[in-house]
């Protein structure tokens, strides 16, 4: 398909004037008399390029009455690209049925206005050159339209007059894009490459890390972008990272170069006599991103922050008994295993408590289960409530619980092990679902510590659990609603 378009008879051609001076310009020993001769045969022309020479874009001291002194004063680049820029527009308005030659110069204008800007502030590359590959970005476009015409007025109407996404509806349903074509065309007119590098890659943001003439065109196309869309936002976030990471530019920097862009474009216009409809306001434009910026950095903080709190409580509810609300064995094992090995690089201690309810079985017997779990609860609520914050609680696993003591020694974890049988055993539980109303309910206490003196004989957590089972187990046997210490015998060394 881009070959049936490159083959197109009716394909724009540049004027001869044009063609003559690209064929003289690549010789590096040119004489500029003879590109001045040259330009000055076309009197139109000329004129053209002496008017706009004269006029205040280009900012000279004194006039300037001919194309030599033109040259003189400004350079071959400024002459060529002014010959060129004039040429593509008589180009364009070759197009005429269905091709929306309005928005075509109003991308193209800003484009290019950006573009010498940024060249001119960064000293990145030639402004002039680099106002001439911006102006000509979307030459590609113009080739399409003559070849395919209402095919390709078709595509332009699919991407919805978002002009960012137009090289892909153009890549789904033609095989290639107007930058690509465009390219191949300036191939053809034997352009420079580097004026073609910039049209081939003008769509593509990732390319501004590159070539500095293809990054100052790429920034230059995001500025238009900005300052004709109705979402200003995306692209004043595209500008600004683009702006900021290659060309160093500050945020004053940046909006200053928008509202220059923008008055460039406004002389331009008038001197390439093309229409680009109402110029957009820049203040009120920057004002728009900015708000809807800020109102998107507010959203995402605040997406942030309800993903944090989800996570949060999926991590908690993956820590918690669902029964009681306290921790569960996932949580007993982490926080044990993380707390014992505290304790023992720092020769520090550790005291363990495990409780169980008791005659649990005989009390689900008589009043069910849900009385049980009542029990359950009004358990684990008074050993939280009594912990307080010298511990931490889980539920070991059916009616045993557990009460981690960070830095307790087996004297602190007796102690709060006796404060913890009191709770239980001081008050009868109230039972709202079965025949009682409250019922005495009683918990014997195992308890095991870890301290100095005995660190190695203790080198693993499963040891000091199986010191306070014992300890339990020996409470049980001792009538029950006790508690029992385990009372290491430390040997001489």
């Amino acid at each position: 398909m881009l070959e049936k378009v490159l083959a197109c008879p009716n394909l724009p051609t540049l004027p001869t004037v044009a063609v003559d001076l690209l064929k003289l310009t690549r010789d590096p020993e040119v004489d500029l008399a003879d590109i001045g001769r040259l330009v000055e045969k076309d009197v139109a022309l000329s004129g053209k390029i002496l008017r706009t020479v004269n006029s205040s874009y280009y900012g000279l001291s004194q006039p300037c009455p001919t194309i030599n002194r033109a040259l003189a004063y400004l350079g071959l680049n400024t002459v060529k690209s002014l010959v060129l820029g004039f040429s593509l527009v008589d180009l364009s308005r070759q197009c005429k049925d269905g091709f929306d030659l309005i928005n075509y110069w109003r991308r193209g204008l800003f484009s290019a206005a950006a573009a010498r800007r940024i060249a001119q502030v960064t000293d990145s590359c030639d402004p002039d050159e680099t106002f001439l590959a911006a102006l000509m970005q979307d030459i590609g476009m113009l080739a399409m339209h003559t070849a395919l015409g209402k095919q390709y007025q078709q595509v332009v109407a699919q991407a919805g007059g978002d002009h960012a996404q137009l090289p892909r509806h153009e890549t789904v349903c033609l095989g290639f894009s107007h930058p690509e074509a465009g390219a191949r065309l300036g191939e053809r007119w034997r352009l420079p490459k580097n004026l073609v590098n910039p049209i081939r890659l003008h769509h593509r943001s990732a390319a501004a890390a590159g070539d500095p003439m293809v990054a100052t065109v790429v920034l230059g196309f995001q500025i238009s972008n900005l300052v004709t869309s109705s979402q200003p936002q995306s692209a004043l976030q595209i500008v600004d990272r683009i702006a900021k990471n290659v060309f160093d530019l500050n945020a004053g920097e940046r909006r200053a170069l928008i509202f220059s862009t923008l008055e460039d474009a406004r002389e331009l216009c008038g001197l390439l006599e093309v229409e680009v409809g109402e110029f957009p306001d820049a203040a009120a434009i920057l004002a728009e991103a900015d708000d809807a910026l800020i109102k998107h950095q507010f959203d995402v903080r605040r997406e942030a922050e309800q993903l944090r709190q989800t996570r949060d409580a999926l991590a908690r509810q993956a820590l918690t008994d669902d029964l009681t609300g306290i921790g569960n064995r996932k949580k007993f094992d982490s926080e044990l295993g993380a707390r014992f090995d505290q304790a023992k690089t720092w020769k520090g201690c550790l005291g363990l408590i495990i409780a169980d309810a008791d005659k649990f079985k005989m009390l689900n017997d008589t009043f069910g289960h849900q009385a049980g779990d009542e029990v359950l609860r009004e358990i684990a609520r008074r050993l939280a409530q009594t912990t307080g914050n010298e511990g931490i609680v889980c539920r070991y696993g059916g009616e045993e619980f557990a009460v981690i003591l960070p830095g307790a020694t087996r004297t602190d974890a007796a102690r709060i092990a006796e404060r913890l049988r009191k709770a239980i055993e001081g008050q009868p539980f109230r039972l709202t679902d079965a025949a009682a109303e409250s019922v005495p309910v009683t918990a014997s206490f195992g308890v095991a510590a870890l301290e100095p003196a005995v660190s190695m004989t203790l080198p693993r957590r499963q040891l000091l659990i199986q010191l306070a089972d014992n300890s339990l187990y020996a409470a049980k046997r001792a009538g029950r609603n006790c508690v029992r210490v385990f009372n290491p015998k430390v040997t001489a060394a």
